[in-house]
This record gives C-alpha cells, structure tokens and sequence, in this order.
C-alpha cells in the first residue's frame, strides 16, 4: 500500500510524481546512470541498484533545490521526500519564527541532506555531526561544492559524543560564533540552538537488520529498494531507542532551554512507546508525535520541549483516525435474488463448517433488515483450504515435526496429477452439496411460510427463532468422505450452537444486553481454551442491495479477521 496520499501537505512531491522522461532529458547524469528506456518506449528506475538510487537523488536535489550532492555507493543514500517531510514537520513546530533558525543535526550522513535543505530552503543554520569517517568527507564536500560553508558546520565526533558534548565542545568556538549566530554572545551560555534532528540508527544487531528479529510478518514482501547503509549507519547497541536516550533525551535533562525543541526520527513503530515512557518517566511531559509517508515507506518523528513557550501538543495535535468496517457487497443479480433467510442458513452453514461459534443477535430472519452474529473461533480453520482439501482427498495428515524428503521430478509430476483429481472430484461433490442444500433451502422456507414446522406445534407457538436445519439423510449416495466428514462436523458444531439457541429462547424476555451475556457464559462453559478471535459479522439489508460487514471485538491478531473476510469473499462464489 502507497502512502503518498498522507505526506505532509506542503511537500511538492505529493502531488508532483518525478518524471523520468523529463529528468533524463534535462540531466545526462541520470540519463546514463539511472534511467532506462523500456519496450514501449517509456522510462523506468531499477531501485534495486545503488547507482540508480544515487542518480534520482541527485537528479530531484538538482532541479528541485539547486543542490549538487555527491555520495559514495557504499553509505546510505536518502529518499528526499521523505527527508522534506521532516524539514516541514520542524516548519510547522516554528510556525511564527521560520527564518534564522539553529540546528544540530546528528549523524548528517555523506549527503549532509536535512542541513543542506534547510539552509537553501530557509535560510537556517546548522552543525551538522558524523562519527563516520567518510561520510564527514563526503559532507565537508557537499557543503563546500554548494557554497553554503557560511550556514553549515560539519564535524567529526566520536561513538561517545552526544547532545550535550556537541554544545559545549563546538557552540563556543570563534568560527561557530561568527558564522552561525546571528549574535556574538562570549560564552556558550548564552547561545540558544532552536533545534536538534536526528535519524539514528535502526537496528540492534546484524540479526534486527535482516528481519528475523523484527515483528513484520514472514509473507510481508521484500523493500522494493536496495538498502546501501554501512554497519555504523544501520547498528547501534540497544537499537534505535537506546540511541535515542543517550545521545538526546539524557543530555536534554541537563540543557533543558538551550535546546528549545529536541527531536528524531524512528523506523520502528513499537520504539515510539518506550520512548514516550521514558520522557513521561523524567517528567517530560510538552511532547508531540507525527509520520512520514513517502512511496511504501513510512518513518515516526518524535519531538518533546523544556521550554514553555512552545505548546507541542496544540501544534501537532492530529485528529483520530477512523478505521473503516471490512465490508463486502452482495451486487451482483444471484445475490441480490436471495432472501435474507437463504443468505442466514447459508452464512450459519459457513459457520459450522469452519467450527466456529456464533451467536445470532437478532432472529426474525425473514422480515428484519440486518441479522448479526457474534463469531467466536477457537482456531483457524479458514486459511489454506485448498492445501487442506487436498490433504484430505489424499489421505494425507499434517504431523508436527515430520521430515519432508525431497521427491523425484517423475515423483512431483505423478502426485501433482493425482491431487488435481482428487480436487476435481471434491468441487464435484461439493457443487452436488449446495444444489441439495439450496433446494433444501426452498422447502423449508416454503414450510416456515405456511406455519408447519418440525420445530414447533400445529398452532406455531413455539418456531419463532428457530433456525434452519440441514438433512443429513437427503446427500447423494455418491457424496465424497470428504464431504461426509464436513457435514459430521457440522452436526457436531450445531450441538453446541443449539445449547446457544436454547439459552436464547430462554432469555426472550430480557433485553438484548443480559441475553448476550448469558451466551457468553454459555460459550465459555462449553469450551475452557482462549479463543483467537471474536467478532460481529452483520448481514445488511437497504432495500436495493446486500452487504456484509465485519466488525473487530477482541482477539490475539486483527490479521486473522482480514483472513477471515477472504475466505467469506472465496466462499460466497460458490452461492448460486
């Protein structure tokens, strides 16, 4: 998913895409290293090499700055919307005061990138600070090739330097002094840096950077871009927010005012809370947070203040966002034919397949325009349905732990054949299931109609609420054990179900409220393990079309709600 849309307002890149074609006629340089021509005649970046990387950097600073800006292969190479997100977060915190402005940029890179913006663009000033040895090359240069070595100072400091060493060792020399304040104060008392950024560091170990230790999901694809970071760039003890707390928050417990607003960049999510703990730990309390959002790629700024004259919090307060309801719509002319009670025998049938409990909140199905269902699942039994299916079929079981020896090409190619048959004569089974089932549906319904009902009396007193039951019996003979073995589960499943509906039908008198809670009890009596997931599944009605939404309740992964919403939208295909 891109994240243009939610970048920073007044970045020019948000609604200005680069144009290849055009930088690649303007600029030989990004012509012979980054574009490329392809068959249709239209250009296009490989970004997983470093060089065309380089290039699009070089090409936006060049004709969106007037930046000449050089970086070896071998060190981090910036992606400048992202980076012009940050010069504009810190516009925004300086609103009344743009111009002028003081910075510290710690670990500025080779591109010397934030400092190198914020002078062309405001005017700032900057002591822009790099432990790495070719990196502060590449940055004295940098600023000496733009002719901006009057607005920026670049120094070298050591693995122990920080915050506070910065200002005290460099704020008080005659060069610092002369260039980048606008007074000549005789001591670094009385010197005031506006502010400090920062991006440190990500990761904590060379096993953090690969991803094994990070918590984004193993089918989560790959960066689309190459990652050109050295080791001292991308690896701190402690990660990112070790990082942070010693080389900025501490030192800011002891400067206080002389900095008026500290901040940094974070590439990891869950760094945020820790961090904002630890500044509410030490009584920081004038503290405000935001995201950077460019392409596929988004970063968190954190920035918190000693000074009252700056109210973080009313200047970057964000409104709460509203997470839109999983929904599908039923628009189709098949789907739109059936009723409201062949769609609720069809979704409970969906239900008891997958093993899971629900609880139907409203059960006057034939007249009501929304049903409901609280679903509560134990475990999954709706991903991998073809690989299951397949199992089955095959008479295989899934044994934990078991070796898979490698098969022949002969061996692959034979049982491949065999597993299509066997799914073949499966979807043939189960095309077999739902006419029985839906014309099942029909009677039933035609029966509920006219009053007469398996369930009740003569007189009808006793089926409101009852729901819909399949007959076993009536399966063709030639049904698969497949087959057989799901509707055994079913009927299963609907023991529990009834002891739900009983429970109901009991309770009719109560409101709605008392009702569910003694389902609940009911549920949790009948089965001790921790459920995974639990939700409500509405069925909605307008009069003009059928949808069906999702909505979150409680459970260990909102992912598995996501799954589920997937399997409905595969399973409903089969509703004829």
């Amino acid at each position: 998913m891109a994240f243009n849309d939610r970048m920073h307002e007044r970045n020019i890149y948000k609604r200005k895409k680069p144009n290849f074609k055009l930088l690649a006629e303007k600029y030989e340089k990004f012509r012979e290293e980054g574009a490329k021509i392809g068959k249709n005649g239209s250009y296009f970046l490989n970004f997983k090499d470093a060089k065309c990387l380089r290039a699009l950097t070089w090409a936006l600073l060049k004709d969106d700055f007037n930046l000449d800006v050089d970086m070896p292969l071998n060190r981090l190479i910036p992606t400048v919307p992202l980076r012009l997100n940050y010069i504009l977060w810190i516009e925004d915190i300086f609103s009344d005061k743009n111009s002028n402005l003081l910075g510290v940029d710690i670990g500025c890179g080779s591109s010397c990138i934030y400092a190198l913006i914020g002078a062309k663009k405001n005017n700032w000033k900057f002591v822009a600070a790099d432990v790495d040895a070719v990196n502060y090359d590449y940055a004295l240069k940098n600023v000496a090739n733009n002719d901006l070595s009057d607005h920026i100072k670049v120094i070298h400091t050591d693995l122990n330097s920080n915050l506070q060493t910065i200002f005290n060792d460099y704020t008080c020399e005659d060069y610092f002094k002369i260039k980048l304040s606008s007074e000549s104060p005789s001591s670094s008392s009385s010197i005031k840096i506006d502010f400090c950024i920062c991006n440190p560091p990500f990761f904590e170990s060379t096993v953090d950077l690969l991803g094994s230790g990070r918590s984004r999901s193993d089918d989560r694809p790959d960066p689309k871009s190459v990652n050109t970071a050295s080791c001292v760039e991308s690896i701190s003890p402690g990660g990112e927010v070790e990082f942070v707390k010693k080389v900025i928050v501490d030192p800011s417990l002891v400067l206080k005012t002389n900095v008026r607003v500290y901040s940094t960049m974070l590439g990891k999510k869950c760094s945020m809370k820790p961090l904002l703990q630890y500044l509410k730990e030490n009584n920081i309390t004038n503290v405000c947070t935001t995201e950077f959002c460019q392409g596929h790629t988004m970063r968190w700024g954190l920035a918190w203040s000693c000074d009252s004259n700056i109210q973080l919090a009313k200047l970057m307060k964000s409104p709460k966002k509203h997470i839109q309801p999983l929904c599908i719509k039923l628009e189709s002319s098949k789907h739109i034919e059936k009723s409201m009670g062949e769609w609720q025998f069809f979704i409970e049938g969906m239900f008891n397949d997958l093993k899971v409990e629900f609880f139907e909140r409203r059960t006057d199905a034939f007249k009501c325009e929304k049903i409901s269902w609280i679903v509560t699942a134990f475990e999954n039994t709706w991903s991998h349905q073809r690989s299951k299916r397949r199992r089955e079929m095959m008479g295989v079981k899934k044994i934990e732990g078991e070796k898979i020896e490698m098969m022949s090409g002969r061996e692959r190619t034979s049982e491949h054949k065999m597993m299509m048959m066997a799914e073949r004569r499966l979807n043939q089974a189960n095309d077999d299931h739902n006419d029985n089932a839906n014309d099942r549906v029909k009677t039933n319904r035609k029966n509920v109609d006219d009053g007469d009902t398996d369930d009740g009396d003569a007189d009808g007193e006793e089926p409101t609420g009852k729901k819909l039951k399949l007959d076993v019996n009536v399966l063709s003979d030639d049904t698969t054990a497949a087959a057989d073995a799901t509707t055994a589960a079913a009927a299963t499943t609907n023991d529990n179900v009834n002891n739900n509906k009983a429970v109901l039908l009991d309770n009719n008198s109560n409101d709605n409220g008392t009702s569910e809670n003694n389902i609940n009890n009911n549920n949790n009596n009948n089965n001790n393990n921790q459920f995974i997931i639990q939700f409500i599944l509405n069925l909605l009605n307008d009069g003009k079309h059928k949808s069906i939404q999702f909505e979150w309740l409680a459970g260990s992964c909102r992912d598995l709600m996501h799954q589920f919403y997937q399997y409905v939208v595969n399973f409903i295909s089969k509703f004829n």
